[in-house]
């Protein structure tokens, strides 16, 4: 039988029908600012049917444009990655990705967004990287610190004081993880770092 039908049947016929089918399951949607460029990454879930995905982007939120096309896997779980190497510099830029599939339908996922219009009011540095048991973060303004592995579970939470902060990590195991810092005002960045 082929995949997404079911058999109904009653005393006399059998009918093949086929489902209604949601095309794929959106996943972990992660965007993280690699000075000058903006990598985005996600994953998706149960993919059938689906033609491509439209990686697109906005500056107010409510106009998109697209901004780059990849064609889709259609496997039980799928990563992708996009870099956006011309992103908006002072300004919020806004992700999200489209989904469409070979009926011409779509639908999308939520929007990611990433402010570097505050790049040179919020200063963020973090250091060594790699590093082994401590980082050094300094920053502008008080913030929250979250540390998250690469499939997106949070490892550590740090509140973090304007100016030099060191932070134990002597728990985390090595591998990459994303730091992210979210200050008062809601405005947040994030940061590939890597743990020998």
């Amino acid at each position: 039988m082929p995949p997404n039908h079911i058999l109904t049947y009653n005393a006399n016929t059998i009918t093949l029908q086929k489902t209604s089918v949601t095309p794929l399951l959106w996943g972990n949607f992660k965007i993280t600012y690699q000075e000058p460029k903006i990598v985005l990454e996600w994953e998706t879930f149960d993919e059938y049917n689906v033609s491509h995905l439209i990686i697109e982007h906005s500056t107010n939120g409510n106009y998109f444009s697209e901004i780059g096309r990849l064609d889709a896997k259609n496997e039980i779980k799928c990563l992708y990655s996009f870099v956006d190497n011309n992103p908006t510099p002072s300004s919020v830029n806004y992700y999200r990705i489209k989904q469409v599939d070979f009926d011409e339908k779509f639908n999308y996922s939520i929007v990611r967004t990433i402010n570097l219009g505050h790049q040179g009011l919020v200063t963020f540095k973090a250091f060594p990287n790699p590093f082994t048991d401590q980082v050094q973060v300094t920053l502008s303004q008080k913030s929250k610190l979250r540390i998250f592995n690469v499939d997106g579970k949070l490892m550590q939470a740090v509140d973090l004081r304007t100016g030099t902060n060191v932070i134990d990590v002597r728990r985390l195991t090595p591998g990459h993880y994303f730091f992210s810092y979210f200050t008062e005002n809601n405005e947040y960045s994030t940061y590939r770092m890597i743990k020998k």
